[in-house]
């Protein structure tokens, strides 16, 4: 899911897209900025590796946008 929404936004938004898995991506020490956006997809949306990576944007300030199959989860109601 995460490879085809690259292609998508590479390609007809004209976006640069990174791509990472949520255990991973909170210890690479990435630069964030407050321009940037994150987007997440999540099955169960309580995972707690892709939740913390989702804090770790909030915290610089990041847009969140989020796919999940349970409304109610903690990353549908983090988001934005």
């Amino acid at each position: 899911a995460g490879l085809i929404s690259k292609y998508w936004f590479e390609r007809y938004a004209r976006l640069p897209v990174d791509i990472d898995v949520a255990s991973e991506f909170r210890y690479r020490e990435m630069p964030l900025s407050a321009n940037d956006a994150a987007f997440f997809i999540s099955q169960s949306g309580e995972t707690a590796d892709t939740l913390a990576s989702l804090r770790y944007c909030r915290q610089a300030g990041m847009k969140i946008g989020a796919v999940v199959n349970v409304r109610e989860s903690t990353m549908a109601r983090e988001s934005d």
